[in-house]
Formats: C-alpha cells, structure tokens, sequence
C-alpha cells in the first residue's frame, strides 16, 4: 500500500513528466497506458532502467 507521502510524490513526478513534455498526462494519481508511456520515455531518455513506474529513482532524476 502507497503512503500519502508517496502517492504526492508519484502526482508531483507526473506532473513535472508533463511539463517537460512526456505527454497530456494528469497528475490524478491513476495508472492508464499514457502514463506508463510517458515514464517509459523518460527512463529511455535518461538511460535508466525502463519500468513505466514512477520509482524514487525516477522522482529522483525529475527533481535534478
């Protein structure tokens, strides 16, 4: 089960994935097929293992 503190932490990724143009994804909180592609874009781009998940790696990479 997500905490509070990740589920924020899983919105805030999404939002910053859409700003920087990885797709019209929401930051709602759901999981759909949009979603998964823009993380799947953001790790190939940043060469990181590629999982459609928002990891505290990839928050991690979004916040740098």
């Amino acid at each position: 089960m997500w905490t509070e503190k990740a589920r924020a932490s899983a919105r805030e990724g999404l939002r910053v994935l859409a700003e920087f143009g990885y797709g019209q994804i929401k930051p709602t909180g759901l999981y759909d097929p949009e979603t998964r592609a823009a993380i799947e874009k953001f790790e190939r781009d940043h060469r990181l293992p590629v999982t459609g998940q928002i990891s505290d790696r990839v928050v991690r990479e979004l916040a740098a």
